[in-house]
């Protein structure tokens, strides 16, 4: 029997929580019909992959494994020119035989699609009949009409009949707004952990960049000494290489004395061995002098 409005709006508690369980029951059965026809059509789809698969001769990886395997056999028992040679042998054979193969291929396909398609395909057909013949019922049309769209869903109506069997509701439209203000607090609640998370996320990358900042600066400091090291040690380096100079020219200029000195003892020793000669020169005219005036 159809149930009307002025019916539903009139029903005590304990009759309502009767109808409503009777309206769960009929969604529960709705959703199995769905489901049931959702899994027939998944097995129809099923059905034509596989007859799709029986199809298909050999992949195209079997063709170049085949030719790998011909040329590499090719090459043990000769040469390059007879590898090739085999691996195209190898190859041209498995095209024939997948060829030859294809007449059975279809008639096995054929065979597949024969025995399994049609009777899926019936039991498909049956239960979308039975789901249309059921949706005609009274049972769905008291459900659609108690329960209001929104709600039409069995763990909807398992809040709505527990507010009822608790006695936090008297009738259906109590029901309802109670479920909707316990609908709106778990909102509000989720919301405020959503944020509560988002927060505590963006404390944590805070932190997280303060730490990144202070290594940078740690970092950026030791930079900056080992720059002032490296410029202390520069300028050592430059005042070395000064005194180095210095010690040089001191050096050459040291060289350059020793040089004259000995230029000096030269010219001396030259004005000595002049000297000496004139000696020699002057005793070898007395001795001739002397000799010449004995005889």
């Amino acid at each position: 029997m159809k149930l009307t409005d002025q019916q539903i709006d009139t029903m005590e508690r304990v009759e309502l929580i009767d109808a409503l369980q009777s309206a769960k029951n009929t969604i529960l059965q709705l959703i199995k019909y769905r489901n049931s026809i959702d899994a027939a059509d998944q097995e129809l789809t099923a059905i034509q992959n596989q007859a799709a698969k029986m199809l298909m001769g050999f992949s195209r990886s079997a063709f170049i494994t085949a030719g790998v395997i011909g040329f590499i056999l090719g090459l043990i028992i000769g040469k390059f020119a007879v590898g090739l040679f085999f691996g195209a042998l190898v190859v041209i054979g498995l095209k024939i035989m997948d060829k030859r193969a294809d007449p059975k291929r279809d008639a096995a396909a054929k065979a597949y699609i024969d025995q399994n398609y049609p009777p899926a395909a019936a039991r498909k057909k049956e239960l979308e009949q039975a789901y249309k013949e059921f949706r005609a019922t009274d049972e769905v049309y008291n459900a659609s009409l108690l329960v209001p769209k929104d709600y039409f869903d069995p763990d909807a109506l398992d809040s709505i009949l527990t507010l009822l069997k608790n006695r936090r509701a008297k009738n259906l439209s109590e029901a309802l707004n109670t479920y909707e203000t316990a609908l709106h607090q778990q909102r509000v609640e989720s919301l405020g952990h959503e944020q509560l998370a988002v927060s505590v996320e963006g404390v944590i990358a805070q932190q997280r960049t303060a730490n990144a900042t202070e290594d940078t600066a740690r970092s950026n400091r030791v930079i900056a000494q080992n720059t002032r090291d490296i410029a202390h040690n520069t300028r050592d380096i430059a005042r070395n290489t000064r005194d180095i100079a210095n010690t040089n020219r001191e050096i050459a200029s040291s060289a350059r004395s020793i040089a004259a000195s000995q230029r000096a003892q030269a010219l001396s020793a030259a004005a000595i061995a002049s000297s000496a000669q004139a000696m020699a020169s002057n005793k070898t005219n007395i001795h001739v002098e002397v000799k010449n005036e004995i005889y």
